[in-house]
């Protein structure tokens, strides 16, 4: 039996100690994301969610930046993974062994469930445990940390013929001295668990979504008359990269407040008292192979950011423009392409003194003629092309733009935009 006295998480909670990592927890209904609320009042609501597209004008070579699995079913419900394909490592500490982080790296993925049976099913809204498989099929073990709060994830009943989506951000990061890398997240009941001994390589994902564990566990959740079962949806790879870093470049921005009539007050951040100075950093690959004829080759492309104070900032960044010059100092124009990707929305990224955090996408490099061209995704999901590219040397270097968050009174956002530094790469045959 669940405990009588529960405290209602609704947002994203600090934890401390061996606690001390966030998790963001959504479901997609539509455009609006619906929170966690307490079961004794549970409002019902029917949703859809378009697939995964590519919209515009078609296009072979175009960048996976969301992967989905192959569909599972269950009763007459599908279950489906959605995953970025990319987990970059966050920054290291150091002369620490290369596995040691000194930031994070926010990774998201998804749990979508169709509703392909003639009623409506009611589901427990949870995104479900993530399991990881190596390379030589070994699947790495989940431990259970704890928690130092409680919070109840949401019911739904779910039309026939509709499609929810479960979000939930976790960290690949290490928060104790000489620990490893780990993927780190907190579930919709507020329990902290974590894979640890995770190294740079190439990993299939999993979600195991269990509503008979929860059941067993919790009366409101066996009483609840929500769909009950144990599912594996098929895999996706992911891979974990290691990207070579740019110097730092500093930026200062201005702080944008929303306010109770629904306004935004911006300003700059001495205005207002404190301090907010932000430090990115260029990451990539550092070689590009030339693929085969007929082939292409997957790149890696991403910054990192901390603050430079000791103040805390929130920023929505994501890239909106790559610079590619040549290593007699031609830089080669980028073009917009009319074709679209999926993507995730920016992710919020909280920066600290402490730790960095590490964001990065996949880009294609393929053959176009008698030359090479690289295709990448911006924040909006529009599909750039950079051509003429030929073996040999090449400074990259980004223009990273942030936006507006979910208004909230009292919470401010970072509003800039951020040059990055160049950082090396070389095409080799």
């Amino acid at each position: 039996m669940g405990p009588n006295k529960m405290m209602l998480c609704l947002a994203t909670v600090g934890l401390t100690g061996a606690l001390a990592v966030g998790a963001v927890i959504w479901a997609y209904a539509g455009e609006d994301p619906v929170r966690a609320e307490p079961h004794g009042d549970l409002p019902m609501a029917s949703v859809s969610l378009p697939e995964p597209s590519v919209e515009g004008k078609a296009e072979a070579n175009l960048p996976v930046i969301l992967q989905t699995s192959k569909p599972v079913k269950a009763d007459n419900l599908e279950f489906q993974i959605v995953s970025s394909t990319i987990w970059p490592m966050p920054a290291r500490i150091g002369k620490s062994p290369p596995e040691i982080p000194a930031g994070e790296s926010p990774v998201q993925f998804q749990l979508r469930v169709t509703n392909h049976g003639n009623k409506e099913v009611r589901l427990l809204l949870i995104a479900g445990i993530p399991i990881l498989q190596s390379t030589d099929g070994k699947e790495l073990p989940v431990r259970m940390l704890g928690n130092n709060h409680i919070c109840l994830p949401k019911l739904l009943s779910l039309d026939a013929g509709k499609t929810v989506t479960i979000k939930r951000c976790s960290q690949l990061s290490t928060y104790r001295t000489g620990s490893s890398l780990r993927l780190v997240w907190e579930d919709e009941f507020g329990t902290v668990s974590e894979i640890e001994g995770l190294k740079p390589g190439k990993y299939l994902l999993r979600l195991q979504y269990n509503t008979r564990r929860h059941a067993d566990g919790w009366t409101w959740v066996k009483e609840s008359g929500a769909w009950f079962g144990d599912v594996r949806p098929a895999e996706v790879p992911v891979e974990i990269v290691d990207l070579k870093a740019s110097q730092p470049a500093v930026s200062n921005g201005v702080e944008a407040m929303s306010l109770a009539d629904g306004t935004w007050q911006v300003k700059k951040a001495e205005e207002l008292g404190w301090k907010d100075p932000v430090e990115v950093i260029a990451l990539a690959d550092s070689t590009w192979p030339v693929p085969a004829a007929g082939k292409q080759t997957q790149v890696c492309l991403g910054f990192r950011m901390t603050t430079v104070e000791k103040w805390c900032v929130r920023i929505l960044p994501s890239t909106a423009r790559v610079s590619i010059k040549s290593a007699d100092g031609v830089e080669l124009p980028a073009r917009k392409t009319g074709a679209t990707v999926s993507v995730d929305a920016p992710q919020l990224l909280a920066l600290e003194p402490r730790f960095s955090q590490s964001v990065a996408n996949p880009a294609i490099l393929f053959r176009a003629g008698k030359t090479l061209a690289l295709a990448w995704a911006d924040g909006a999901g529009n599909v750039w092309h950079v051509d003429n590219l030929k073996p040999g040397r090449y400074s990259v270097r980004y223009v990273i733009r942030t936006e507006k968050g979910e208004p909230s009174r009292y919470i401010s956002y970072w509003l800039g935009e951020i040059q990055t530094e160049t950082v090396m790469v070389e095409i080799k045959e």
